[in-house]
């Protein structure tokens, strides 16, 4: 299966800021030093009013720099996590996403708005990603999005893939499925995200985060507190319960509401710091059943 809900960690992690930029700082010069590449100072992402920044990104919409500028505004939406600034961020990276004049949309596009909420998209956008799942050669990214923005209008379309196999977007359409709250669905993905899982492969752990239902939650919580590991793969590989449960540390701090652990500051602490944050946070919020999910 080929899908990715969000793009590296470690990539975006990287471009976290050293020091913090002055009040001063001239919003446009830092973006278009940024965009251009003439410049790696990256604290306007961070520092400056998110919804100028995002303004700013938006003058290179239409050039060569669109991709890039993509991945910019999801640092920004990622870094201040208030509504409008996220709605602004997904309005700028649809808009550089969709080719006109026959509104198709982009599947780098697709990746990176699959960072986002269905609360983040409007009815206007939805219909595009309705048409985009349309397609004869639909983006298995798009499928994806599709579930993320739950687009129901979609939801006959996601079924008819679903039922012709278990790969590629169709696959992509049994999870988009299950992240919209289709139980069936939600069981099967889970009984074959549990058989991958087996092999002791760590990055399946993203079809869980994916769907974000209670029960993928609770999946994840089980393997943070190491209960939710293959026993024969833990038995191949002895360190593989803590890789595991730093991983679902990780997961879950991107779709828990108040989360301690932010894309801000995720990068200030070990692997086991990580991991015993997370787990004692959730301790005290009083198990796995009162945490939110960012949906």
């Amino acid at each position: 299966m080929k899908h990715t809900f969000t793009l590296a960690l470690c990539i975006l992690v990287a471009l976290l800021p050293l020091k913090v930029v002055s009040a001063t700082t001239d919003v446009s010069r830092a973006v278009a030093a940024l965009v251009n590449e003439r410049s790696m100072d990256n604290r306007v992402l961070y520092e400056a009013p998110p919804l100028e920044v995002l303004a700013e990104l938006r003058k290179y919409a239409n050039t060569p720099k669109g991709s890039f500028v993509m991945l910019l505004a999801r640092v920004v939406a990622l870094t201040h996590p208030a509504r409008q600034v996220q709605q602004e961020a997904v309005r700028l990276i649809f808009d550089i996403g969709t080719v006109q004049p026959d509104l198709i949309l982009d599947r780098h596009a697709a990746q990176i708005l699959q960072s986002f909420t269905r609360a983040d998209f409007t009815e206007e956008m939805k219909q595009v990603i309705t048409q985009a799942v349309n397609r004869k050669d639909v983006f298995p990214e798009v499928v994806l999005l599709a579930g993320v923005a739950d687009t129901r209008a979609a939801e006959g379309r996601l079924r008819e893939l679903a039922a012709t196999g278990w790969h590629d977007a169709y696959y992509n359409a049994h999870m988009a499925l299950a992240r919209m709250g289709d139980k069936t669905e939600l069981k099967q993905c889970l009984e074959i995200t549990k058989a991958k899982t087996g092999g002791g492969n760590v990055r399946d752990l993203q079809d869980w985060t994916y769907i974000c239902q209670p029960e993928t939650i609770q999946a994840l919580v089980h393997v943070l507190f190491g209960t939710g590991i293959p026993s024969n793969a833990a038995k191949s590989n002895k360190s593989l319960p803590f890789i595991w449960a730093d991983n679902a540390a990780d997961h879950l701090a991107f779709i828990i509401e108040g989360s301690p652990l932010t894309f801000k500051n995720i990068s200030e602490f070990s692997e086991e710091e990580r991991v015993s944050i997370m787990r004692d946070w959730i301790i005290r919020q009083g198990g796995v059943t009162q945490l939110k999910i960012r949906r």
